[in-house]
């Protein structure tokens, strides 16, 4: 008798991987809480997919209806969920407020499908060229582990590039002490690495984020850009510093966000002018392509 070995998954075609949480954030509005599908991660590969890069994604997805919009909103970006494990467990929800210092965040994480997804299929596939993770998901266990020693594996027996986005969630954090020494741990993985002002502030808030972002640089010898809200952002490269200014474009939001319908109608919308950063053509260096 010879035992069938288990079928391996087939590798997706992409040439994107984003690993990191997907979940629902509930915005404050009139009528009380509007869901909203998020997660930064999630985010990232929905804007990759939309600039024609062929992205897959990877995080356990819930079974509920939130878990079903989620995948539903993936797929129709032309995203790739083949690496997503469907999980009967709840989706992640985190509850934003508006404070005195900005948004603040109440999260729900605790036995929902982003914390129980088995990523074991991941070590059966041909990595993509690049790889993309960050977030809470690269900080609290099991995913914590599970991503460091996947990308130490690629690493070492693929050429990967991989680029990591901190985006520190304070409440939900041990410590800026652990989340520091983590980051130090994560940075000798990576080949590209995005931190914003507010990340920077926190982890050292004893000296300025661009004194941050440059001791990141020289510590990994490795692209650091910070971005800084309406005030741009800020490229430190081995060729040297590079600043970009933000851009005042108009953006139309939804008034109403039906959470089982992935593409919201623009029908009722209002404009708003936001600032974004808008990176232009720049060097990198030798041997190093960004995501």
């Amino acid at each position: 008798m010879h035992a069938t070995p288990s079928p391996q998954p087939a590798t997706p075609n992409i040439d994107l991987l984003v690993i990191g949480e997907a979940l629902i954030d509930l915005i404050p509005s009139k009528q009380g809480y509007m869901p909203s599908i998020g997660g930064s991660p999630l985010n990232v590969a929905v804007a990759a997919a939309r600039l024609g890069v062929k992205t897959g994604f990877a995080c356990g997805l819930s079974t509920d209806t939130h878990g079903e919009a989620i995948r539903e909103y993936l797929q129709c970006n032309q995203v790739d969920t083949s690496l997503c494990p469907i999980v009967d467990k709840p989706t992640p929800l985190v509850m934003v407020t508006q404070g005195q210092d900005g948004e603040q965040y109440r999260f729900y994480l605790a036995d929902t499908a982003e914390r129980h997804g088995d990523q074991s299929a991941l070590w059966q596939i041909d990595p993509p060229q690049y790889v993309h993770f960050g977030s809470y998901a690269a900080f609290l266990e099991p995913t914590q582990t599970g991503i460091v020693e996947l990308l130490h594996h690629w690493k070492r027996h693929h050429d990967v590039i991989v680029s990591f986005d901190p985006n520190v969630r304070p409440l939900i954090l041990p410590s800026a002490e652990d989340a520091r020494a983590h980051c130090h741990h994560l940075l000798g993985l990576v080949d590209v690495i995005r931190l914003s002002e507010q990340d920077a502030t926190w982890l050292y808030p004893e000296r300025s984020s661009e004194q941050t972002a440059m001791a990141w640089h020289q510590h990994t010898h490795k692209p650091v850009v910070l971005t800084k809200g309406q005030q741009g952002a800020t490229l430190y490269d081995k060729a040297g510093q590079y600043e970009q200014a933000a851009l005042a474009v108009e953006v139309w939001i939804p008034l109403r966000r039906v959470i089982a319908s992935p593409v919201p109608s623009l029908r009722a919308s209002r404009k708003k002018t936001v600032m974004l950063p808008i990176h232009p053509p720049l060097r990198m260096p030798s041997g190093t392509h960004p995501p």
